[in-house]
């Protein structure tokens, strides 16, 4: 490859990122299978577990799955549990169906916000019942502010009663449960153990958040009127953005005395709908980041987020004219952007998108880590477009498209089916799947159509494809591998 010239480069990125199940279009459905697959078990679980009807619970996909851009080997899913029967508002107002705070942010760092109950608590009234109703707790600390920190221990306990209720529904057997920020991180483990002695163990992690609406035409006010001087995000867009609402979720600044009593402000569906807008070259630069961040920089500073990471691709996407997003250009706006990060990096300050006097650094990397990240970012610039082809990542991906491209194309399909398939099976909890795998007796429990469904897959995991990388790293995916090498043949289509 290094005969090829940067724009050349830059296209062969651009293919094997598609390849790898990276284009426009795959994202947007990835994105809807996990939405649906949200709605499905919250639905199961609200069901199972006989959560009371006046408890107003939605689910939000959020992170790197919720926008169908994870990468390979990450299977984490996380969600935030918003719930609707409170509001936060700039300006109280009596509500009858909602409890009703208001949004304080003197004396709050940028991004965080007090919320007040104006409200006399000694008072037998209805809108304390309903508070009681809704809360089942009573979370206000002095002065009628709302408690982040109880309403976070309250949150915790309330999901692990719930995690807890639900084992049966999809046959854990264990669960274990762990504080990270404002999110509930819950490990669950299915465990299946054979005549011959051998144990299958399937795992999956996923953080929940808990937070309550939060509208404030003060914030909004701001993002909308700020100057831009290119196309993105789109006049219609910015409108559209700037009427949705916003979710507080319950931790405070790390730096601050009074960090109990502060909610931090999280525009995430906002933050997934420009994510949605974004064309197809704009997403393989949000990629090709975040492979970055995970390959090359997280390892040398831990707190460096991909949700940093998000905030710089919006601010390159602001900051670019839409003429530059074409496929030979990709490169090109790589490195803009690795550039862009190294000047935040110098002025320890970066800049949230949706709230820019917010300071992301803050409370989170220390001066020192900054010149550290620095270091490491002014190195991959040196180095060039080449430093693709050492990126965990995104290297076999580009090397393939280079000299094989019918067979990445192949593959491109391979994976797309395997997508499709997927959420299918995930109804079942991969219950269907194991059964072909260790009892073909089993499959007579299931309908047609499911045993269909999962046999294909079966054949496309075991088939002459090549087998995503991910596979091979998972310990439970090496063992049912085996086994589908001596099945497969046997099984029909």
């Amino acid at each position: 490859m290094a005969d090829l010239t940067q724009g050349e480069f830059s296209v062969l990125l651009y293919d094997a990122l598609n390849h790898q199940g990276f284009s426009k279009e795959r994202i947007c459905k990835r994105t809807r299978n996990v939405d649906d697959y949200c709605s499905t078990v919250m639905c199961n679980i609200l069901t199972a577990c006989r959560i009371d009807d006046d408890v107003t619970i939605e689910y939000i996909a959020a992170g790197s799955s919720g926008e169908g851009v994870a990468l390979g080997g990450g299977s984490d899913r996380d969600f935030i549990i918003k719930v609707n029967d409170l509001m936060c508002v700039d300006q109280w107002q009596e509500m009858e169906e909602r409890f009703v705070l208001q949004n304080e942010y003197s004396k709050t760092t940028p991004g965080y916000v007090r919320l007040l109950a104006r409200i006399d608590f000694n008072e037998e009234d209805e809108v304390n019942m309903m508070l009681q109703s809704v809360t089942r707790r009573c979370f206000f600390s002095w002065n009628n502010y709302m408690s982040s920190s109880l309403f976070s221990q309250h949150a915790t306990d309330f999901m692990q009663t719930i995690s807890t209720n639900a084992m049966p529904l999809y046959d854990f057997v264990e669960l274990h449960h762990m504080l990270n920020g404002p999110a509930l991180t819950t490990r669950a483990i299915t465990t299946m153990q054979f005549e011959s002695g051998n144990v299958l163990e399937l795992k999956q992690e996923t953080d929940l958040v808990f937070g309550l609406p939060f509208y404030s035409h003060e914030v909004m006010a701001k993002w909308l009127k700020r100057k831009r001087n290119y196309e993105w995000p789109s006049t219609h867009l910015q409108t559209d953005i700037s009427k949705m609402e916003g979710v507080v979720v319950p931790v405070g600044d790390k730096l601050s005395y009074e960090s109990d009593i502060e909610w931090r402000i999280s525009y995430t569906t906002a933050e997934k709908k420009l994510v949605h807008s974004m064309d197809d070259v704009q997403v393989k630069l949000y990629v090709v980041l975040k492979s970055v961040q995970k390959d090359r920089l997280k390892p040398s500073c831990k707190n460096f987020t991909s949700y940093m990471v998000k905030n710089i691709v919006f601010w390159v996407l602001e900051m670019t004219p839409i003429t530059e997003f074409t496929p030979n250009k990709l490169m090109d706006i790589i490195m803009a952007a690795l550039r862009l990060l190294r000047r935040y990096l110098k002025l320890l300050f970066l800049p949230c998108y949706m709230i820019p006097e917010r300071n992301l650094f803050h409370g989170r990397m220390t001066p020192c880590d900054c010149k550290r990240l620095m270091r490491d970012v002014e190195n991959i610039i040196e180095e060039g477009p080449m430093f693709l082809l050492n990126n965990h990542y995104v290297s076999l991906s580009m090397q393939l498209t280079y000299k094989y491209p019918d067979t990445a194309r192949d593959y491109e399909q391979w994976v797309a089916e395997l997508e499709d398939l997927k959420p299918k099976l995930d109804q079942f909890n991969m219950k269907l799947l194991i059964a072909l795998l260790f009892n073909l007796d089993l499959m007579t429990i299931f309908d047609e159509d499911s045993v269909t469904t999962s046999i294909r897959y079966c054949k496309l995991l075991c088939g002459d494809q090549p087998v995503h990388e991910f596979l091979l790293r998972n310990d439970a995916l090496q063992i049912l591998l085996q086994r589908l090498n001596t099945l497969c043949r046997a099984l029909p289509m």
